[in-house]
């Protein structure tokens, strides 16, 4: 085969194929993009209910800085990634865009975006502030750390939907 490549007898004795196309190349960059994306929403969240809990204020605003430079510059190119290259299968494969999974996956992508580039990163660039400052009241830190876990538990759930929407691909 000029594009692809066999192997001995796979499971059930026939030759297994294997093949390098643009779509399994988006798929690829797909399933990559989305480890990447979701890996690192999961981590920040655990790293700021982890941080939190010390009521170290310093740590929390570092943590709250550094989560809003994760999320511009690899969390969000990440999610931007995995939509475009979802899209790019998709349109390849012929499935229509209003299959329920198809919908299920862009619906939980463009609200998993905007909760990231909204309240999330307000949230954390509010939580850094506030923490930082030494002159800011305590409870309203806390309060917005505890937003900041509702906001990510949220997020979590919508993604997590999501790949569970593309493994299993419901339909009406």
């Amino acid at each position: 085969m000029a594009n692809g490549w066999t192997r001995g007898p796979g499971k059930h004795g026939a030759k297994e194929v294997g093949v390098f196309t643009v779509h399994n190349l988006f798929l690829f960059l797909h399933i990559v993009a989305v480890i990447v994306w979701i890996g690192g929403a999961l981590t920040l969240g655990i790293l700021n209910v982890r941080v939190r809990r010390t009521r170290d204020r310093s740590a929390m605003a570092v943590l709250g800085q550094q989560s809003a430079m994760l999320g511009r510059t690899l969390i969000g190119p990440a999610a931007a990634s995995a939509f475009v290259t979802g899209l790019v299968m998709i349109a390849d494969a012929g499935i229509a865009f209003t299959t329920l999974w198809v919908l299920w996956g862009t619906i939980a992508i463009v609200l998993s975006m905007f909760l990231g580039a909204g309240p999330i990163r307000r949230t954390s660039e509010e939580l850094a502030s506030g923490a930082s400052n030494p002159g800011s009241e305590p409870g309203r830190v806390a309060a917005l750390g505890n937003q900041l876990r509702t906001l990510n538990a949220i997020n979590l759930i919508i993604l997590f939907s999501a790949v569970w929407a593309m493994v299993f691909k419901p339909t009406l």
